[in-house]
């Protein structure tokens, strides 16, 4: 993903990620329905054109825009239906775009290393645990190709805001061979 990319970020939360993602060249939209999240960004100036338009109204201002890239980060795990969601991040992603979803995974490992791990995951806030095949299976039920799966970021240890940065750091570099791929692609068409 080249530097000056449209992204639309799902989920922003106070705009740490989206205020990163500025700060590095890409042409950042993002939303947040939260409006505590808004006020934090406004108030600690993170970040301040987060936006508030619900996806599916087609009076939203975005309604109908497609992005190089899609990101939602902790945000499916609190929305009532997964596959919807996803088809509807989908709708906002241009043909051959990037689809990016982080959420918490629970299987017998990530319980015996984090006890409070699962105990984080409940209603009313989280109304979905994802095993690792449920959740890639909610990408293939949409159509949509995994290019880069990754189970391994929630660490016994780690703070949460370590966390989010070892997020940020494997997604950076996961775009960046992305697009060092399609340079290469690009420079062989001109060869040949």
């Amino acid at each position: 993903l080249s530097v000056g990319s449209s992204i639309l970020e799902v989920g922003s939360g106070p705009g740490y990620f989206a205020s990163l993602l500025a700060n590095k060249g890409y042409k950042v939209t993002p939303i947040e329905l939260t409006s505590g999240a808004r006020e934090y960004a406004k108030k600690y100036k993170k970040y301040d054109k987060i936006f508030h338009h619900d996806l599916e109204n087609k009076n939203n201002p975005i309604y109908g825009k497609q992005f190089d890239c899609v990101i939602s980060w902790a945000t499916i795990e609190h929305v009532k239906h997964p596959l919807k969601f996803i088809n509807l991040l989908k709708s906002y992603s241009k043909k051959n775009g990037l689809i990016f979803i982080d959420t918490g995974v629970t299987n017998s490992f990530t319980r015996n290393i984090d006890s409070g791990y699962s105990k984080w995951l409940q209603p009313p806030w989280h109304l979905h645990v994802f095993s690792c095949n449920s959740i890639i299976n909610v990408f293939k039920k949409n159509d949509l190709k995994i290019e880069f799966f990754d189970n391994k970021w929630n660490v016994k240890g780690l703070s949460y805001f370590k966390r989010f940065l070892r997020i940020i750091k494997i997604i950076l570099n996961f775009l960046n061979k992305i697009f060092k791929k399609k340079k290469r692609i690009q420079r062989y068409r001109k060869k040949t």
